[in-house]
């Protein structure tokens, strides 16, 4: 028996249209795909690491 989540995926899509068409036609007609849960991300921040900064002495 399989798990509700047996995958994670990332795509990027212009808009919820493109998004909804991709997971329908796309990922919806793989075979063994029985159901597609979706969680759009509309904004991201940024993160840097932190610089290193070497000792002069």
């Amino acid at each position: 028996m399989s798990t509700p989540i047996d995958l994670l995926a990332v795509t990027i899509c212009r808009d919820a249209d493109a998004l909804y068409g991709y997971l329908t036609d796309r990922i919806g007609a793989l075979a063994g795909v029985e159901r597609i849960e979706s969680a759009p991300i509309t904004a991201y921040a940024e993160r840097f690491a932190p610089v290193r900064r070497s000792r002069v002495g």
